[in-house]
């Protein structure tokens, strides 16, 4: 693979704010650059992130704690105060804000301590929190008005270095990325739009690219021959389309 991760993909990404798309390429775009306070792992279980652990409380309160020393790709602290913003940010986002819709509050006990407050019982919490659209973002920068759609700061594996509408985004790897086991081993990834299915194929046979999220159903039979290559399935956890 070398230094670089190149990834096809069937389009470009349309936005790096976390909480107003709703394409694939953007969603794989997102995760690169921020944390949540929990994320799904390959068994699609809900596994932290930048939360510790967590607790229900109550019906309606579920209290978390935050791990120790996460840093934004800007080198501010990741607090308790930026959980907060960033889901309150959410609720008065169009496209997200039925995935926040049941958090009422969210109160601050410290930097690393709160308690998200729901209107109502909700066990869905914890798999809601995992959605892109709860990504955590600075306060400081959420009151001043950064456009995080083209300045995004994060803090998760990769930094966002540039975006080439309709050719490429590209990203470099966080060094400070708070989950060092996780940690990236390649120093950039790319994001390459390669809208046709077959070209597609064809990069990935050609070592043009190194992934193809996108494999047609008339490719499968050839990749699986090549034995240079492997194909890989597994559950999704969103119905993305109905035909």
């Amino acid at each position: 693979f070398g230094d670089t991760l190149r990834v096809g993909s069937i389009g470009d990404i349309s936005t790096m704010d976390p909480t107003n798309f709703s394409d694939l390429q953007t969603q794989l775009a997102i995760t690169a650059v921020y944390s949540r306070l929990v994320k799904f792992d390959k068994d699609l279980k809900v596994i932290p992130d930048a939360a510790e652990h967590w607790e229900n409380i109550s019906d309606l309160e579920w209290g978390f704690t935050l791990k120790e020393g996460i840093k934004f790709s800007d080198g501010t602290d990741l607090t308790a105060e930026d959980v907060k913003a960033s889901l309150m940010r959410a609720k008065t986002q169009t496209l997200v804000a039925h995935i926040v819709a049941y958090i009422e509050d969210v109160d601050i006990k410290d930097d690393l301590h709160f308690v998200i407050k729901t209107s109502k019982p909700f066990a869905a919490l914890l798999s809601n929190l995992a959605d892109p659209a709860c990504s955590i973002l600075p306060s400081e920068l959420i009151e001043s008005g950064n456009d995080f759609a083209k300045n995004p700061v994060g803090s998760g594996p990769y930094v966002f270095e540039s975006w080439t509408p309709s050719e490429k985004a590209v990203f470099v790897r966080n060094e400070n990325y708070f989950d060092t086991e996780n940690a990236s081993q390649f120093e950039k990834l790319e994001l390459r739009v390669i809208p046709e299915g077959s070209s597609r194929t064809i990069a990935l046979e050609t070592g043009e690219i190194d992934i193809n999220t996108s494999v047609l159903t008339s490719d499968y039979s050839r990749i699986k021959e090549n034995e240079k290559l492997g194909l890989y399935e597994t559950t999704a956890n969103q119905l993305y389309g109905l035909f």
